[in-house]
């Protein structure tokens, strides 16, 4: 009994801890719930658009201060994705689950230069392209076990997939068909054939800064 039952122990627990360690990682605010904030205030969508500005102004050399007097959304850690597309076309889309930078401002301009430079998908983006260039920000909330791969929807959810400890997470829209879903997650990951590897589904907030190139 202990054989047959000792697997269904070990993933329990596993979700178990990765629930626990993203709500630690995140910080003490539900970043799906920052979001929310930032996107239902003008005052804190008009201090994002200052955030993305010098965020952009960073990655094309400038030495550019966050601005002053940033709401205190913006001032804590938080894992965040930074989306940069044109038209429908997406030209990059960096981040992570857990923060990697003090304040969720910083985040995003580190992210935004990954995203414009870094993402090996796409050719790096070019100063001249920044014209009718749109900037989203996509955040995640606690991962939840996914039981049946057909309900996933490339086009609305957003999935983790993990093995040991390899990781890749999915945005919605990053692929079209199921089958694309999985194969790129695995390559994002570098699960390799044979390897074992776990679903999760992650809520997701997607928040488009009002932003226009300088």
């Amino acid at each position: 009994m202990r054989s047959l039952l000792f697997p269904y122990f070990v993933g329990f627990f596993s979700w178990i801890s990765l629930l626990l360690s993203s709500s630690l990682c995140l910080g003490q605010e539900d970043p799906l719930s920052r979001l929310r904030a930032i996107r239902s205030s003008p005052q804190l969508r008009a201090q994002l658009a200052a955030v993305v500005d010098v965020a952009v102004r960073r990655a094309f050399g400038e030495a550019v201060a966050m601005p002053e007097g940033l709401d205190s959304v913006f001032l804590g850690p938080m894992g965040v994705f930074v989306t940069a597309k044109r038209g429908e076309e997406v030209r990059g889309c960096m981040g992570s689950l857990a923060p990697k930078k003090s304040s969720l401002a910083e985040e995003i301009a580190a992210n935004l230069q990954l995203a414009f430079f870094r993402d090996l998908r796409h050719r790096p983006i070019l100063r001249e392209e920044l014209a009718g260039m749109k900037i989203y920000l996509s955040a995640t909330g606690a991962p939840l076990p996914i039981e049946r791969w057909g309900s996933v929807s490339p086009a609305r959810d957003a999935i983790l997939l993990k093995s040991g400890a390899k990781e890749a997470v999915v945005l919605p829209g990053e692929a079209r068909t199921q089958r694309y879903l999985l194969a790129f997650a695995k390559a994002k990951a570098g699960v390799k054939k044979g390897e074992a590897f776990r679903l999760y589904r992650l809520p997701v907030e997607v928040v488009e800064a009002d932003w226009t190139a300088p």
